[in-house]
């Protein structure tokens, strides 16, 4: 398909999660990063060597059955967990009832989701760079092993670095700044200033990059798609970037009643289990849907792998 013919649409879409998120009470810190970020995407997309038409559409209709029979239905079943989650725990939406705590709470459903997408994604990584090694990416292997450390992290301090399995004592370093006395790096306090305050903002500002800026400029401008696939920076299908504007307005009343077609409580709820989940499902997404993108591309292009 010619990028002409489907920029409209992604541009579209990417109005409209725009609109959306701007509603809400973050729109005064993420508007000004989310078109800073979006410029600097498609500025430096400028720069990147385009493969031809005929090697875009060949990439394209190639990786057509992994979008259409796996990552949309793999979606589709997310937003439906998601919006069961919300309808088994409304208008209460609190953890600490036996429904929320089974889905919402320490060690629940959504909890154990987050470590088995992270271990997916580490896994696509890992095949990707053992199927290639190191020497045949020419220096492009970087960002897989970037990726890869990334979620390896994100799991480790998800699961208290083996805490929650293994039982062992909290290390006294951390006890003693740790606000839940866990093994964790970003529940530590300093001078009253607790790091999850920061984990909060870097887990959006991810949203809005990953799950809505980097997938539809990818998709919309092909030389932004060739920058990533020069640099082997994994991106999603642009498809993800309704469930980024879930994950990023999912903590406001109305977008929670208009999911369940419902009136609008009066409750403040902390939906972070939920928005941390949709990230990772990103995450794995992007690993999946990149890895096998270059390895598509490798049979059609050689500006990619050269």
């Amino acid at each position: 398909m010619e990028n002409s013919a489907r920029s409209p649409v992604a541009m579209c879409i990417f109005a409209a999660c725009l609109i959306i998120w701007a509603s809400s009470h973050l729109a005064s810190y993420w508007l000004p990063t989310g078109l800073f970020l979006g410029i600097a995407t498609v500025w430096l997309g400028s720069k990147a060597t385009v493969p031809t038409d005929e090697e875009i559409t060949a990439i394209n209709n190639a990786m057509k059955p992994i979008v259409n029979w796996v990552l949309i239905p793999a979606q589709l079943l997310f937003f439906a967990l998601i919006w069961l989650t919300l309808r088994a725990t409304y208008p209460d939406m609190d953890p600490s009832g036996e429904m929320g705590a089974t889905l919402l709470g320490e060690n629940g459903l959504w909890e154990n989701a987050q470590l088995l997408f992270l271990l997916f994604g580490i896994i696509f990584y890992l095949k990707y760079f053992l199927h290639h090694r190191p020497a045949s990416l020419r220096g492009r292997w970087m960002g897989v092993a970037v990726f890869s450390l990334l979620l390896l992290f994100i799991a480790g301090e998800e699961s208290n670095w083996g805490q929650i399995w293994l039982h062992f004592e909290t290390p006294k370093i951390l006890e003693i700044r740790n606000i839940e006395g866990e093994a964790n790096l970003h529940e530590l306090s300093f001078s009253g200033i607790s790091l999850e305050s920061w984990a909060g903002f870097v887990v959006h500002l991810l949203l809005l990059l990953y799950g809505i800026i980097l997938p539809v400029c990818a998709y919309t401008i092909s030389n932004v798609q060739a920058l990533l696939d020069k640099i082997h920076c994994p991106v999603p299908h642009v498809s993800v970037a309704l469930l980024a504007v879930i994950a990023l307005g999912i903590h406001n009343e109305w977008v929670i009643s208009s999911l369940l077609q419902l009136p609008s409580p009066a409750f403040v709820w902390d939906a972070s289990e939920l928005r941390e989940t949709i990230l990772y499902f990103m995450l794995m997404v992007g690993a999946m849907y990149s890895t096998r993108r270059w390895r598509i591309a490798g049979r059609y292009t050689r500006p990619i792998q050269t």
